[in-house]
């Protein structure tokens, strides 16, 4: 089993296959953490999520837009915000697929707000507060879903020499990389920010866990 981690992919579809295709990723075999926000801003929010339900070992982070999203499906909440952020392409998107949103409601319901795996290592949509014990966050879906504070501290600690050792790594979406001036994927510390724009003129990344080896979309 390869290990696979996805920054945030905002319903490219098209973005999504290339990076699935670059990387040989297996459906039946490999692993695939999600970052979150699989919906918003592109056109085919729908078909992401057809597809994510197709990989056999999948993780699902939940992010905000998912968040917003799933409020939509499960109340009809249609927020101002939501929809100035992309949310009015994922309501027209679904317009010719109303069959789909029962099951992709339940889909988006399993997303869990972080993923721990065996070597320690932290995958999470947007953060948390550095200077408070995790444990007393990991309920805390406001916090691990929107915070930003560590993505943007993230660079003092790579000048100072620090890391958070409590995770051996720490995975991160949320905060774009453009933030500081890349469209790739940028290690500060042992702190990785995976979200590299897809939906926001950047492009979309998947990564090897294991060998850092990582594979971008054409720009979005």
């Amino acid at each position: 089993m390869k290990k696979f981690v996805i920054g945030d992919i905002h319903g490219h579809h098209l973005a999504l296959n290339q990076v699935l295709a670059k990387s040989g990723f297996n459906f039946e075999n490999d692993l695939l953490i999600s970052l979150g926000d699989l919906v918003d801003l592109g056109p085919d929010s729908p078909s992401v999520i057809e597809t994510m339900m197709k990989v056999k070992n999948f993780r699902h982070i939940l992010g905000n837009h998912d968040k917003w999203c799933l409020n939509w499906m499960r109340f009809g909440t249609i927020d101002d915000i939501w929809l100035n952020q992309g949310g009015q392409k994922t309501i027209q998107s679904y317009e010719n697929h109303k069959n789909l949103i029962e099951s992709h409601l339940t889909f988006l319901e399993q997303a869990v707000l972080y993923y721990r795996d065996e070597n320690n290592r932290l995958f999470v949509h947007g953060g948390f507060a550095w200077d408070i014990p995790f444990d007393q966050q990991i309920n805390d879906e406001h916090v691990l879903i929107w915070d930003r504070s560590l993505a943007l501290m993230s660079y003092n600690f790579e000048l100072q020499g620090k890391k958070l050792g409590l995770f051996s790594e720490i995975y991160l979406g949320h905060t774009p990389t453009r933030h500081f001036g890349q469209l790739t994927p940028i290690k500060h510390s042992n702190i990785w920010l995976m979200d590299t724009g897809c939906g926001r003129g950047g492009k979309l990344t998947i990564m090897d866990i294991e060998t850092k080896r990582y594979w971008q979309s054409d720009e979005s």
